[in-house]
């Protein structure tokens, strides 16, 4: 995907994948914003998001708020993994939000792009703009989590994995996140067996066991305790999903035969093996 600039007024966002072009179609009439400029994401299917923020089709429901005309194509910029597009409109709304729960918002946006485009100083900072804006939002914590687990700070990735935990118990995506840590940690310090298997099983329980990354997670958590013939068999059964995602099969097939040598699994050194976007 790349973006094209036409005008400083004008931007449109040009793909070879034929279904995102006739997709974007119905939204091409996305236009005034800040006083009259005209847009055109023509490729672009600008999603609806959770909560007050837009309407269902994804366009601003109050064109009056410029900050919602400036957080929309920021958005849709972060779905097109168009990082600089979408910091630069979502820091524009940014200068025209005003409530905490929008600013908390914008900031994890923000956050996500910034942690697409590489640059995990500048997500957690982000992040913690967000926390501090809305103490009491889950995503935040998960989202810097995952960064600081990507950067190696896995003592603060489990801290704030916690925090997600507490403030939304029954969230299967911050419930994997911690199990998978406390399972995989290559920091022995923050490995804990017995608690990867509470989180990994009640993950699993609210996905209905039907979520192959859900029990890959337990099953390393049972091997962390060494309970290997568990553990490979629950391995056997993430296999046998036909949810598993090709990029993840061959792990998931490496990680059993470690479980039938008695061996658990160590994610490498700041690394993380996979990653599950935390629900806003």
């Amino acid at each position: 995907m790349r973006l094209v600039c036409l005008l400083p007024e004008f931007i449109s966002f040009q793909t070879t994948d034929r279904n995102t072009y006739v997709k974007g179609k119905s939204i091409a009439a996305l236009a005034i914003f800040l006083g009259g400029a005209a847009f055109i994401s023509q490729p672009i299917d600008i999603r609806a998001t959770e909560g007050s923020f837009f309407d269902n089709r994804g366009i601003p429901s109050d064109q009056s708020d410029r900050w919602k005309s400036s957080a929309s194509i920021g958005s849709a910029a972060l779905e097109a993994k168009s990082y600089e597009v979408s910091i630069r409109f979502l820091s524009a709304a940014l200068d025209a939000a005003v409530k905490s729960e929008d600013i908390a918002y914008l900031h994890g946006l923000r956050g996500d792009a910034y942690r697409g485009k590489g640059d995990s100083d500048k997500a957690l900072a982000d992040y913690a703009r967000a926390v501090n804006f809305l103490p009491k939002n889950a995503p935040d914590y998960v989202t810097r989590g995952q960064t600081y687990e990507k950067m190696g700070n896995y003592k603060a990735a489990a801290s704030d994995y916690a925090k997600g935990v507490a403030l939304r118990p029954d969230d299967d995506t911050t419930l994997n996140a911690l199990a998978w840590l406390r399972a995989t940690c290559p920091d022995a310090s923050v490995r804990n067996g017995r608690e990867a298997i509470r989180s990994g099983t009640k993950a699993c329980e609210l996905t209905g066991w039907k979520d192959s990354s859900a029990i890959d997670a337990l099953a390393a958590a049972y091997a962390e305790i060494g309970s290997f013939d568990q553990a490979a068999k629950l391995e056997r059964q993430a296999l046998q999903l036909r949810s598993v995602a090709p990029e993840d099969r061959h792990g998931m097939q490496v990680r059993l035969v470690s479980y039938q040598q008695l061996k658990p699994y160590r994610q490498p050194a700041g690394l993380r093996a996979r990653q599950k976007k935390a629900r806003r």
